[in-house]
C-alpha cells in the first residue's frame, strides 16, 4: 500500500486519508451519524423533481458503486463521492441514475491540513497522559478551530471549483453543471444546496 508522509513525519496510508476526508465531507453535506446500513457510509437522500413538482428518493454514498451495500430497495438515483487518494477500481456503467463527484482541486493547504487531522487522530488512539486530550483537541477542537473545522471551511469555500461531476461518462466542473441553476456567490447558498443543484441538474436530463 502506498504511503505518504505528513509534515509531522507520521506515516499515513491513502486509505486513512480517504477515511478522514469523508469525515469532513460528512459535516459539509450535513449527514447524520446514523447510516442506512451499519458499516457503510450511505444515507437516504431526497431531491425535488422540478418538472413534476414531486420528491425523488435516492441514496448518497461515500465510495464507489462496487463498494455499496445492495441490501436497500432500489431508488431513483445514486450519488457517489469517490475517494480522492485511493479510489477502488470500478466500472462506470454510465447509468442514467448515477452521478459521481470527485475532489480534484485540493491545494497544498487542504492536503496538509488533512494529513495533520489524520495524524492527530491516529496519535490520539495510542497516546497517554496529557497527550490523550491534546491530540483530539487539535483534530476536532472548536476554540481554536481544529483541523476538522479547517477542512470543513475549506470545502465550503471551494465547493464550486474543487469538484468534478461525472454523469453518463461525461465529466464537467461542478460550477459548469450548476450554471444557470443557481447564482453561486460566496455565502449565498449552503454547500448541500449547491450539491443538490448540481446533481439534480445532471439527473433531470434522464427523464
Amino acid at each position: 500500500m502506498q504511503l505518504c508522509t505528513n509534515v509531522l513525519g507520521f506515516d499515513l496510508d491513502d486509505d486513512e486519508l480517504d477515511r478522514f476526508y469523508f469525515e469532513a465531507l460528512k459535516q459539509v453535506m450535513e449527514c447524520t451519524d446514523q447510516t442506512l446500513v451499519t458499516g457503510y457510509c450511505i444515507w437516504q437522500h431526497e431531491l425535488e423533481w422540478r418538472e413534476r413538482k414531486a420528491a425523488r428518493l435516492g441514496h448518497l454514498f461515500f465510495g464507489a458503486p462496487n463498494e455499496r451495500s445492495t441490501a436497500q430497495p432500489p431508488r431513483d438515483f445514486y450519488l457517489y463521492f469517490l475517494q480522492p487518494y485511493n479510489p477502488p477500481p470500478y466500472k462506470d456503467e454510465k447509468k442514467a441514475d448515477e452521478v459521481f463527484f470527485r475532489l480534484t482541486g485540493a491545494d497544498d493547504a487542504f492536503r496538509q491540513t488533512l494529513r495533520r487531522y489524520t495524524a492527530a487522530l491516529e496519535l490520539a488512539s495510542t497516546a497517554s497522559g496529557q497527550a490523550k486530550a491534546t491530540y483530539p483537541a487539535k483534530a476536532s477542537g472548536t476554540n481554536p478551530p481544529g483541523y476538522l473545522q479547517q477542512l470543513v471551511k475549506w470545502l465550503q469555500e471551494h465547493i464550486t471549483t474543487a469538484f468534478m461531476v461525472t454523469y453518463q461518462g461525461k465529466t464537467k466542473p461542478l460550477l459548469e453543471v450548476v450554471k444557470g441553476k443557481l447564482s453561486v456567490t460566496s455565502g449565498s447558498y449552503t454547500t448541500p444546496t449547491i450539491m443538490r443543484a448540481s446533481y439534480a441538474s445532471a439527473i433531470e436530463t434522464a427523464q
